[in-house]
């Protein structure tokens, strides 16, 4: 019997290890940025408004929606905004032709840090514990997004130029 469970835990690790293994770094981050900007934002906002009131949301644009639309309309807004900055994101990667992968992975990273700050902020409200003030979290989440967007738009550079010495070397032996 010990078997059979070990064996059903080998194929599934088996299995996860498969699909980390053809994961991508930015596809992860689409992901994440998708589950804690996206989802779990949303989900601990409908669960803070729904214990605490509509006025605990610190967004006077989701109060109106979440009072006036109710709870499917303020998830669904919140969704689709994060989806639509991910497509923005991605298509801006695509006509880069891959030349900003690490500015994309810069972005997708603070909205993801982002969406952690603002889930955390809502737990710890629901819960009646100190929370960090909602404009310091945007504070901390556009500077997090303009570093990280730099140190991306840097290394994307640098490896753009170290493409570049790389093509004019060959040419200069093909010569």
């Amino acid at each position: 019997m010990l078997k059979i469970y070990v064996k059903k835990i080998r194929d599934f690790l088996t299995f996860l290890i498969q699909i980390i293994e053809h994961i991508s770094i930015q596809q992860f981050l689409y992901f994440f940025a998708f589950i804690t900007f996206g989802i779990c934002d949303a989900l601990t906002g409908h669960l803070l408004m729904s214990i605490k009131g509509v006025n605990a949301e610190s967004n006077v644009i989701f109060q109106q929606i979440y009072s006036v639309q109710g709870p499917g309309m303020f998830i669904f807004t919140k969704l689709w905004i994060v989806m639509s900055l991910l497509l923005f994101a991605f298509i801006l990667s695509l006509r880069s032709h891959k030349k900003s992968y690490w500015m994309t992975n810069g972005f997708l990273a603070a909205l993801s840090i982002g969406g952690l700050m603002a889930t955390q902020a809502n737990l710890h409200a629901i819960n009646g514990q100190p929370f960090m003030n909602p404009s310091t979290i945007i504070l901390i989440f556009l500077t997090i997004m303009l570093i990280f967007l730099e140190t991306g738009d840097l290394i994307d550079s640098q490896g753009e130029n170290t493409n570049k010495k790389n093509l004019n070397a060959k040419i200069q032996v093909i010569q």
